[in-house]
């Protein structure tokens, strides 16, 4: 059965843009974790990739939770930075 021409297009068909467009997206995350300090960005993978708690993380990398806290919060506060300043560099 062939489909019909009248019929709007199925979701599916935007799926390639979407995907091209999540791509860039980690893309541009990929490349703003690389600018963060080592240990800032060892912690938000370890929190984000890993689901470890910052107690657990502390444990782990021999810190205290409060240290892997704060290491957390300045790297998300670089990264915050990196895209505002991205967002200025388009307009």
């Amino acid at each position: 059965m062939e489909p019909d021409p009248a019929e709007p297009v199925s979701p599916a068909s935007d799926e390639p843009p979407r995907a091209i467009m999540c791509n860039e997206q980690l893309q541009q995350l990929g490349d703003a974790m690389a600018e963060l300090p080592y240990d800032q960005r060892e912690v938000i993978m370890l929190h984000f990739q890993a689901g470890m708690t910052f107690g657990t993380i502390g444990k782990s990398l021999g810190i205290s939770a409060n240290t892997a806290k704060s290491r957390y919060r300045y790297g998300l506060d670089k990264l915050r930075s990196i895209f505002a300043n991205e967002a200025k560099n388009e307009t």
